[in-house]
């Protein structure tokens, strides 16, 4: 008994402090620097240039797509965006998964469900992105075809909120 106790504390401890780390206090940017699941997003958002944005003061809605999302790019091509040459490149990637203003998940199924099944959202980029709900997943097309399902939704930062999302959404 003495042993189940302690693991539980145990439990609930470590869990408290991953709720620290992971806080509505944070920056996007901080928050999925904190993540364990977003390591080739913090690379990529260094690369593209994008910290001193995701730090900002503006609002956004970002949805992260997770390290197994960028496992499904092929390496080379991985890598090959990562290096300065193609800053340009990553960058418009990245914020092809930026939205400006805050939009929790709840409001992105209302909206959808009053809008005949369909919400249009403008990218950073400029890129159009339509949401979608199937079979009760939100799911997102970027305007190349690619489409990805959010996992985790309404990961709040000072800044704004992140969707986490099982693909790289292509402009």
């Amino acid at each position: 008994m003495k042993i189940g106790i302690t693991f539980i504390l145990c439990l609930i401890l470590s869990f408290s402090t991953y709720a620290q780390e992971l806080s509505a206090d944070n920056s996007i940017a901080e928050n999925i620097n904190l993540s364990d699941s977003h390591k080739t997003l913090v690379k990529a958002i260094k690369a593209a240039g994008l910290e001193e944005v995701l730090n900002g003061e503006d609002d956004f809605t970002v949805f992260a797509p997770t390290d197994e999302a960028f496992s499904k790019i092929s390496e080379g091509t991985l890598k090959e965006l990562l290096e300065t040459d193609n800053k340009k490149e990553l960058k418009a990637i990245l914020t092809n998964h930026i939205v400006k203003g805050v939009i929790m998940a709840e409001d992105i199924v209302k909206l959808v469900k009053s809008n005949d099944g369909k919400m249009k959202l403008k990218a950073l980029n400029g890129g159009k992105l339509t949401i979608s709900l199937n079979q009760g997943d939100v799911e997102i097309n970027s305007q190349n075809g690619t489409t990805t399902k959010v996992k985790n939704a309404n990961l709040n930062s000072s800044n704004g909120v992140i969707h986490v999302i099982d693909k790289v959404l292509m402009p």
